[in-house]
């Protein structure tokens, strides 16, 4: 089913009484067989579309070159003409690698270890609203993520989604009772996919026996009340304990709360690449894995969650040479694990993650990371994400150019 317009919803009558069961795979329905980056020969299902489809565009044109270098965490831009721009309208920042990959090294905080496959074609973006103009400086909503330098060809972009206030809830998405193969053998058991939509949201939605749950490749969507069962393991000839592969996997800009694991993916929460500015909270499983897939997924956080067991939270997946599995400021706040707790190895990622109140054993130590040892139970905010948005909600949205 593909969703194409805005202002639509799909809704049902609750889980346990709307209950969509797709008796066949993508494959079959839809051809699109590919390869892994190994060259092993699989479905592009593995990793991608869903039999709900929200299908955009972003509709980002070219507007203008930035003119002058900027420091992470400002919200001046000076342009080279801001004169096609107004106040109110959301843009896209934007910026792409050099030939010396220059650009993957900032989204680790210079610490991107091996990159030796990464292809020059990697880009970051950030979206947000102009709130001031002043010739051609221009003041925006949210802080710079990133520098910007000149050599990483900074530009602005129009962000004007062709999908919006979209959305699907109060159902079940169901599949059938067959054993899971494994890794890179799936044919596309897929619920859920958004790809370019903004302001959409999927809502009280469980998943029966699926590869993967939802593609969430979008800005500005929700995904709350989401609930992940399977009798898969029950049958012989199952793959390793996992059920499927990918439970969410996130773009950028995404909200994941209220989850619920009760089955384990060899993906459970996933960023791939770029991925940034997400946020999964308020959620558990019975062995989370927190999967960073290389390739520079930065800014992201992880908190308050019950992720059971713990015995699987820093597994990771992603091919060699693509850079460390978590770009930089990674932040993990509030997680509680059964089992205590060892840091991620060092290819996890650079100096710069946030490891703050976890169930780390007393002798934990690693080469890079630190943790700010807080018991899970005592600290205080547990919703790092809500306590960030009240105090950012209780600012003046709009304050002068010259404020810095």
């Amino acid at each position: 089913m593909w969703i194409k317009k805005a202002n639509l919803v799909l809704r049902g009558d609750g889980p346990e009484k709307t209950i969509l069961e797709f008796k066949t795979d993508l494959e079959d329905v839809r051809p699109n067989m590919g390869k892994t980056t190994s060259g092993k020969s699989t479905s592009n299902y593995s990793w991608s579309g869903g039999f709900i489809w929200f299908q955009g565009s972003l509709r980002e044109k070219f507007i203008t070159k930035i003119s002058t270098e900027q420091m992470r965490g400002s919200y001046q831009i000076s342009l080279v003409d801001a004169s096609k721009l107004k106040v109110g309208q959301y843009i896209s920042i934007e910026l792409s690698e050099d030939k010396s990959k220059s650009l993957i090294k900032e989204l680790y905080s210079g610490d991107s270890g091996d990159t030796t496959n990464l292809k020059k074609t990697l880009k970051t973006k950030l979206t947000t609203k102009i709130v001031a103009i002043n010739g051609n400086i221009i003041r925006i909503e949210r802080l710079l993520p990133f520098n910007i330098k000149l050599k990483w060809k900074p530009l602005i972009k129009t962000f004007n989604p062709s999908l919006t206030e979209s959305g699907i809830e109060n159902l079940t998405i169901a599949f059938p009772n067959s054993a899971y193969k494994g890794h890179f053998s799936e044919r596309g058991k897929n619920g859920i996919a958004f790809y370019s939509v903004a302001h959409c949201w999927i809502r009280n939605v469980h998943f029966e026996n699926c590869d993967s749950g939802i593609f969430m490749n979008s800005q500005f969507c929700t995904a709350s009340e989401i609930v992940f069962k399977s009798d898969r393991l029950k049958l012989k000839n199952n793959h390793m304990g996992y059920t499927g592969h990918h439970g969410i996997l996130a773009a950028s800009d995404c909200l994941f709360e209220k989850f619920d694991f009760q089955t384990h993916f060899i993906h459970d929460l996933g960023l791939g690449k770029g991925s940034r500015g997400n946020v999964f909270k308020n959620g558990k499983g019975i062995n989370l894995s927190l999967d960073h897939h290389r390739q520079a997924p930065y800014e992201n956080l992880f908190s308050n969650l019950d992720a059971g067991i713990g015995s699987d939270l820093w597994r990771c997946g992603g091919g060699i040479g693509l850079g460390k599995h978590c770009g930089a400021r990674g932040t993990f706040w509030n997680i509680r694990t059964k089992n205590k707790l060892n840091f991620p190895i060092d290819d996890f990622g650079p100096a710069s993650l946030n490891f703050i109140a976890l169930n780390f054993k007393k002798n934990a130590s690693s080469q890079i990371f630190t943790h700010e040892a807080i018991s899970p139970y005592l600290i205080s905010p547990k919703d790092l994400h809500a306590a960030q948005l009240e105090q950012r909600l209780k600012k003046n949205l709009l304050p002068h150019l010259n404020n810095k």
